[in-house]
């Protein structure tokens, strides 16, 4: 089976939720707890879609509340319904729109409801070619009361967990988690936290171990500066990086500096350790005239960066 990896950005990238507004658009369902309609999110769209893609890239975002109604049935009773904004309605289609082609293909080929392209009609349709197929003469209308309440959503979330492993990985650590879910009043334990961080593939973003260590398979290159007598400007660069700690997570910092004026030459702020950083971080200054000092870590050692060194 096909394991799908690091879908989030495909979410929050700003063409597809252009794309799930439209859909929300089309549908014009009534406002949620706000009372904001689809027309009125859709007057200053770039802003607010810019917005969502921020935060749902910075992991900073919360749905809000469902608002419920009742809708009477047939038979006399009510049927509860819950209404979400159309913010968190823009940011559901934008999920469906990358993981329904994932799952579709593995539905049932007679299974019509709530799938694309797929209608009640072709549903009716394909009854009837079976009734004339097999010389069937009944039709059976059923239904589950209380389904969607009655789910276990540990089974479904494993099910997609088959399918799909983001790559996110929490801010919390099994020990942090495990409180939160107590203050929650959800009664586990730490063992059980940890049991499920390693089934669904996820760790905590922490600072480790050993992270100046070297790593054998990276190039080491002589120290320059040995003896050196440092006199004038531009003489000699220092590049280093270095973490700044948020309220979820990190950020990394890599700078570039004169060694004699201690002038900060380039600086760039990511939120992720990789090599571009770097180097772009050394393309933005003119290259010094003798030389330049940096700690040897991964990034330092990258095909990129020995390039233009």
């Amino acid at each position: 089976m096909k394991k799908w990896y690091s879908l989030i950005d495909k979410v929050y990238r700003l063409e597809n939720l252009i794309q799930a507004y439209r859909a929300v658009r089309a549908n014009n369902g009534a406002p949620g707890v706000d009372g904001e309609t689809v027309e009125a999110f859709g007057r200053n769209l770039d802003e607010r879609l810019d917005q969502l893609h921020h935060e749902l890239k910075t992991g900073t975002y919360e749905p809000q509340p469902v608002l419920r109604v009742e809708i009477p049935k047939p038979d006399g009773s009510n049927r509860p319904l819950g209404i979400p904004t159309v913010r968190d309605r823009v940011v559901q289609q934008a999920l469906l729109n990358i993981l329904q082609p994932i799952f579709d293909p593995d539905f049932h080929p007679s299974s019509y409801g709530y799938r694309l392209g797929r209608s009640c009609h072709q549903a009716v349709a394909k009854a009837e070619r079976f009734m004339n197929r097999y010389g069937l003469e009944h039709v059976v209308d059923m239904d589950l009361s209380k389904c969607f309440d009655r789910l276990n959503h540990e089974l479904i979330l494993e099910g997609i967990n088959r399918k799909v492993s983001d790559g996110s990985v929490p801010y919390y650590g099994s020990r942090r988690i495990t409180a939160q879910l107590k203050r929650e009043g959800f009664l586990v334990n730490r063992k059980a936290v940890q049991r499920h961080m390693r089934e669904m593939g996820i760790a905590a973003i922490s600072p480790g171990p050993n992270l100046s260590k070297r790593r054998y398979e990276h190039l080491v290159y002589p120290y320059l500066l040995r003896g050196v007598v440092i006199q004038q400007p531009n003489q000699v660069w220092g590049i280093d990086i270095t973490y700044i700690r948020m309220l979820k997570g990190w950020m990394y910092i890599t700078a570039v500096l004169d060694w004699y004026s201690r002038f900060v030459v380039s600086w760039e702020l990511s939120d992720t350790l990789i090599s571009r950083l770097r180097v772009c971080c050394r393309q933005l200054g003119l290259l010094p005239d003798q030389a330049t000092n940096y700690e040897q870590r991964l990034g330092q050692s990258s095909p990129q960066y020995i390039q233009i060194t």
